[in-house]
């Protein structure tokens, strides 16, 4: 299974102008038995954000 995310945020506090992140995350579930399983996640994000010279 596999998840990705985008978002844009304009005027954010400070003198940050502008902030952009994305993301990526995948799972992989595994069944140990009837009563257990176990599940591994990774997740990686990118953040950027523009700085407002006034």
């Amino acid at each position: 299974m596999n998840n990705s995310s985008y978002y844009n945020q304009d005027r954010i506090r400070w003198n940050v102008a502008e902030a952009v992140w994305q993301g990526i995350a995948g799972y992989i579930n595994y069944k140990l038995n009837v009563k257990w399983r176990t599940t591994y996640e990774e997740k990686f994000f990118l953040i950027e954000m523009v700085i407002a010279l006034e």
